[in-house]
C-alpha cells in the first residue's frame, strides 16, 4: 500500500490542484483563477506571509490545499 501511495501521490495532488483552480473546466489555470484562489485563502484569515510559506510548501512537493 505504502509503494501505491508513493508512486500515486503526486499524480492525486496534481488532480487535486487542477481540479480546484480550474473552475471553468478548460484545462488550464487561468491567471484570473490563480489569483482568486489566493484571494480566498487570504480572505479566511490568512497573511501575505502565510501564502508565500504555502507556495514554497507546494514548491517542494506538499499536499494541495482544497478550499
Amino acid at each position: 500500500m505504502l509503494d501505491w501511495w508513493k508512486n500515486n501521490y503526486a499524480k492525486i495532488n496534481a488532480n487535486n490542484f487542477f481540479k480546484d483552480l480550474d473552475k471553468d473546466s478548460d484545462n488550464e489555470v487561468s491567471l484570473e483563477e490563480w489569483l482568486k484562489y489566493w484571494q480566498k485563502f487570504k480572505n479566511l484569515g490568512n497573511s501575505e506571509e502565510d501564502i508565500t510559506d504555502e507556495l514554497e510548501f507546494l514548491k517542494e512537493k506538499a499536499p494541495w490545499i482544497t478550499l
